[in-house]
């Protein structure tokens, strides 16, 4: 019989390797097959349960470990940070992995709670994103290509903050092409002439279709070829990325708290 080493491994493999499947559909197309979690969940729970059949005294921490993971999951879930297939992903990833598979090759600590680190780290490393947009942005306005708000009518200093951390300026025929980029301008009606207005936060669950042909077919700015988007963020691509961090080198998030705390009750 496998040692309980080995099982871990292996169930680290699973998962780095359905996750890695998942990432490749997120980065394509920002959803993810049903089919990665009808393979993972079986063999995650299989491998879970020849862990506990080696090792039954982790019968508590894993529990809590899978229990505090569908919770938190969950509730990030309804209040609409999570996709459906970020939920799922987690859920697999507590059944596989409730503890840190490779402890001895840790540099740092690791989260008590496996996948709550990886989860966290996840949304720690979606924070890359804001640089992107950033570069975009910089991009866009050293090739003089117009004013990044130009026709947007009056903004507030804070809104053309938020818009340059979280989006972009580029080409319609770009946003109509691409189905992970979502509209972040909308057309609203003033004394019946309709405007073009920033709209920073987008709801996922609309009809991107929708917004895209309203922007396309506009009365208003007819010659214009550009609009602000906002980049779906690859949340599973993130989460792979985390997962590798927190098994091979630790808790990023947790080693700058946990020093943070040794300092203050020094």
């Amino acid at each position: 019989m496998l040692s309980f080493e080995s099982l871990n491994l292996l169930a680290f493999l699973l998962s780095v390797a359905l996750l890695g499947c998942a990432s490749y559909s997120d980065l394509k197309t920002r959803e993810a097959s049903d089919k990665i979690w009808m393979i993972y969940m079986p063999l995650a729970a299989l491998l879970l349960g020849l862990r506990l059949m080696l090792n039954p005294h982790l019968a508590l921490i894993y529990s809590v470990s899978v229990v505090a993971t569908v919770v938190i999951s969950a509730v990030i879930f309804y209040v609409g940070l999570f996709g459906g297939a970020d939920l799922k992903a987690f859920i697999c990833l507590s059944v596989a992995l409730p503890t840190n598979p490779l402890p001895l090759g840790s540099l740092l600590n690791s989260s008590p709670i496996f996948p709550v680190g990886v989860l966290y780290n996840a949304y720690l490393l979606s924070v890359s994103m804001i640089l992107y947009c950033l570069g975009r942005n910089l991009v866009w306005m050293l090739g003089r290509r117009g004013g990044l708000f130009e026709g947007l009518g009056e903004i507030r200093s804070i809104e053309k903050i938020a818009a340059l951390l979280t989006g972009y300026k580029t080409d319609l025929n770009v946003l109509r092409d691409k189905v992970h980029l979502y509209p972040m301008e909308e057309i609203t009606v003033a004394n019946n002439v309709p405007q073009r207005r920033l709209k920073l936060f987008t709801d996922v669950t609309e009809d991107r279709d929708r917004l895209v042909e309203v922007l396309e077919t506009s009365p208003i700015d007819g010659e214009r070829k550009d609009v602000w988007v906002s980049p779906g963020i690859p949340l599973l691509f993130c989460s792979l990325l985390a997962l590798l961090l927190n098994a091979f080198i630790g808790d990023i998030l947790l080693w700058p708290v946990a020093g943070l705390v040794a300092l203050v009750m020094r």
